[in-house]
């Protein structure tokens, strides 16, 4: 170890101070002498048994370790207590080149499996490359391993084989972030195990500020058992926060239970980019998919530029708060799709917005479907959509599509604007709740009945009893007809006269206006 400085020890016994007032001592030459034999000695393991001649004060750093001992006492006696635990793992230090020139992978692997139970590995900034996963799931302690960089795009990983994740992680308290997570070159819709990050039962953790390119999957739960005897796979009471995915094929988010449910998670500030480097939308199966969730949180995930089956999907989840969800360029391949599409449990939508999407598929497609999973009732509570600046080559294009045996789809709040929408379809099992909103034609439809707006009654098309056309022109004469007997286009009769009212006026519990005893209005 480098000398740190020179030093110069008073024996002990010898004292030089306020209790010799005035005194002036002449020390002998040799008296004092040269404490660099003091400096902090090291050594693999610890120094008990090691370290046979030490003075008062002596340090010891074990290098396998990263542990600080200290020794209060002269001599050879095995008196060391640990001083300092070092819980930062240079993966410098274990041989990682940060040029990006020399492999570092098993530096970095030897970084890790030092750290576990221990502390941070750390990525100074630099490039490192690697041809295998870096595993943080082989050792069994409480406290997992922790990849901290020194920022996106300061510190970067590149994985340089096919089909092998960059990180793998399992158990409790685990973390990466501050790192752009690469591969050597761009993973085919094909390949199957280029997740960047795979999670074995992860709990309590934190996945943050990262960036990610070319990878099939960003986030990817395995459908298999976790390692170390846990049997199911699972991720909850986990962050995913500020998150770039930029040249995925297939999924950014793939997160999928396997044998067990996932729950209490949240995601903030996910931004997804469908492009590749020429600026071309690549075809992709969602940006996010989630299979088992219940009671999670997300907010602000923006999906931009690219061509997926399906923008979203939530299968047999439950108890879901979004807030804050963008849709801008994506482009939706598959016929019978959506931009998010809910199989299963009940879920609540604020602030959805849908701006300058290209919708070109000839069947039916919504920003909001709803489909049966299992006999799991689905219902979706929305307020606030923006709808605007969208290609739309199809009449099939929807606010809400509703497939399946559901319990029933619930539709609150305001559509704060909703350009070259049709309807929301409905099935006949449904309840009595808002089932199609036509924004070309006026056109409500509440359970069976439907209530339009214009200047006549129907005299096209099949009407069911009790459907109302509320007279667009209503200066007199009545508020609009009312099919009695239905048909096409069925029986429909007048309603609602419109009259002046003239006489003397009752009042009545304030909320019925009476003239001559004949209630003519309704407050």
């Amino acid at each position: 170890m480098p000398r740190l400085s020179t030093r110069l020890q008073l024996p002990l016994g010898n004292y030089i101070g306020p209790r010799s007032p005035g005194v002036v001592k002449t020390i002998d030459a040799g008296v004092f002498q040269n404490a660099d034999d003091r400096l902090m000695q090291s050594g693999a393991g610890g120094p008990n048994g090691i370290i046979t001649s030490h003075w008062a004060g002596q340090r010891y750093l074990d290098t396998t370790n990263k542990t600080l001992w200290f020794n209060p006492l002269t001599g050879n006696i095995d008196s060391w207590g640990q001083l300092q635990k070092n819980n930062v793992f240079n993966v410098i230090d274990y041989g990682a080149d940060p040029l990006g020139i020399e492999y570092s992978t098993t530096a970095i692997q030897a970084a890790t499996t030092a750290s576990a139970g221990l502390g941070i590995v750390f990525f100074p900034p630099g490039t490192y490359k690697i041809t295998a996963v870096i595993d943080g799931t082989v050792e069994d302690t409480a406290e997992k391993a922790k990849f901290v960089g020194s920022g996106v795009e300061v510190t970067k990983i590149v994985q340089h084989t096919d089909n092998i994740a960059i990180f793998k992680i399992r158990g409790p308290f685990c973390r990466i972030s501050d790192i752009t997570l690469d591969y050597n070159t761009p993973q085919e819709i094909g390949n199957t195990g280029a997740n960047s990050i795979e999670f074995f039962a992860v709990n309590h953790s934190v996945i943050e500020r990262l960036s990610f390119h070319n990878c099939v999957r960003g986030l990817f739960i395995p459908q298999e058992a976790a390692p170390l005897g846990v049997g199911a796979n699972w991720v909850f009471s986990t962050s995913f926060r500020n998150l770039y995915f930029q040249r995925y094929s297939k999924t950014a988010v793939d997160l999928q239970a396997y044998l067990g449910g996932i729950s209490g998670n949240t995601m903030e500030n996910l931004y997804i980019n469908g492009r590749d480097d020429a600026g071309v939308k690549m075809e992709t199966e969602a940006a996010v998919i989630l299979t088992g969730w219940s009671n999670g949180h997300l907010s602000q995930i923006n999906v931009e530029s690219t061509k997926p089956t399906e923008g979203m999907y939530f299968n047999t989840c439950d108890g879901l708060v979004f807030n804050g969800i963008h849709f801008e360029g994506v482009e939706v391949r598959s016929n019978n799709s959506s931009l998010m599409h809910f199989a299963g449990g009940r879920h609540v939508l604020n602030n959805v917005d849908v701006t300058n999407c290209q919708i070109t598929v000839a069947d039916l497609l919504a920003i909001v479907r709803a489909s049966s999973a299992a006999a799991v009732p689905t219902k979706i509570k929305l307020t606030g959509l923006t709808e605007r600046d969208n290609t739309v080559t199809t009449t099939n294009w929807r606010l809400f599509s509703i497939s399946g045996d559901e319990d029933g789809v619930e539709l609150y709040g305001d559509l704060i604007r909703a350009d070259g929408l049709t309807d929301m379809a409905g099935s006949s099992s449904l309840p009595s709740v808002i089932k199609r909103i036509d924004f070309t034609t006026n056109h409500l439809r509440l359970g069976t009945q439907n209530i339009i707006s214009g200047a006549a009654a129907p005299v096209a098309g099949t009407w069911v009893a009790g459907d109302i056309v509320f007279d667009s022109t209503p200066a007199s004469g009545n508020m609009g007809w009312v099919c009695i007997a239905g048909g096409t286009p069925g029986t429909w009769k007048q309603w609602g006269a419109i009259r002046d009212i003239i006489g003397e006026l009752v009042s009545y519990n304030d909320f019925t206006v009476f003239y001559n005893s004949e209630a003519v209005r309704v407050q």
